[in-house]
C-alpha cells in the first residue's frame, strides 16, 4: 500500500560478453579477455572512485592489455564497450 513501483533496466545482467581481468591486483598491466562477442570497436575507460574518466583506450580485438604508467595504487572502475553499446564494468586494484 502506498508505495511506488520502479523498474530499472540493468545491462550488467544479460551483459553480451564475458570478461576476464588478470592479474587483478596489478602492478604494471593487466589482461583483458573478453568471450562471447567479436569485438571490432571496443573502447576502454577508466575512471577513479569519484566518477572522474582517467583513461580511454580503443582496441579491435577480444583481448588487449592496459599499462599502469602513472597511475596511483589504489581502487578504479572501468567499463568497455563495443561500438558504443556497453558490454561490461568492473574494478581494479592498482599496486
Amino acid at each position: 500500500e502506498n508505495f511506488v513501483i520502479v523498474s530499472i533496466d540493468t545491462p550488467f545482467e544479460n551483459s553480451l560478453a564475458k570478461v576476464k581481468v588478470h592479474p587483478n591486483p596489478f602492478s604494471e598491466l593487466v589482461n583483458f579477455e573478453i568471450e562471447g562477442l567479436e569485438i571490432k570497436n571496443g573502447h576502454f575507460k577508466l575512471y577513479d572512485t569519484l566518477g572522474r574518466l582517467l583513461r580511454e583506450q580503443t582496441f579491435n580485438n577480444n583481448t588487449f592489455t592496459f599499462q599502469k604508467k602513472d597511475l596511483q595504487a589504489g581502487i578504479y572502475f572501468f567499463t568497455i564497450e563495443e561500438s558504443g553499446q556497453l558490454i561490461s564494468n568492473g574494478k581494479l586494484i592498482a599496486q
